[in-house]
Formats: structure tokens, C-alpha cells, sequence
């Protein structure tokens, strides 16, 4: 994952991107698009807080935040 982010040429907004330490046996991190921090965090700096999946074991998956990211057109240009 270390470059991903770069080689995508999407912008890293706050925070950092994944290293070579963010692995699966360490603790769990995220980086995230700009577009989910303004709707779950709105006006917050979602660095340092935590994001839980729900359906994710018994207590859910805990996932530190760590970076912010610009978003992305996965389906086209056109789509939002």
C-alpha cells in the first residue's frame, strides 16, 4: 500500500498515508476521502479519531484515522 495513493495521483489532504508498519497485525488504521469526514465529522479534524464497522466481530472493527484523501471518480467523470 506505501505509494498507492501517490502512483493514483490523489491528493493526501491531512494526516499520512499508509506505511510499511500498517500491517495486519498492528493496530487497525484508515485513511479516509475528504467526502466521508464532511458528513460524519463535519467541521472536526478526523485525524486521531476512531471509525467503527459495525458488523465486524463481536464489538465491531475499531479503525484509527490517520490520513484524508481527496476524493475520486470511480465510475466516470461524470458520476458524483
Amino acid at each position: 500500500m506505501e505509494g498507492y495513493f501517490r502512483t493514483l495521483q490523489i491528493p493526501l489532504l491531512a494526516g499520512r498515508a499508509f506505511e510499511p508498519t500498517d500491517r495486519l497485525d498492528s493496530r487497525p488504521v484508515v485513511v479516509v476521502s475528504e467526502t466521508l469526514v464532511e458528513k460524519l465529522l463535519p467541521g472536526e479534524n478526523a485525524l486521531g479519531k476512531t471509525l467503527v464497522l459495525p458488523n465486524w466481530g463481536d464489538n465491531g472493527l475499531h479503525l484509527e484515522i490517520i490520513g484524508v484523501v481527496g476524493d475520486v471518480k470511480d465510475y466516470g467523470l461524470a458520476a458524483e
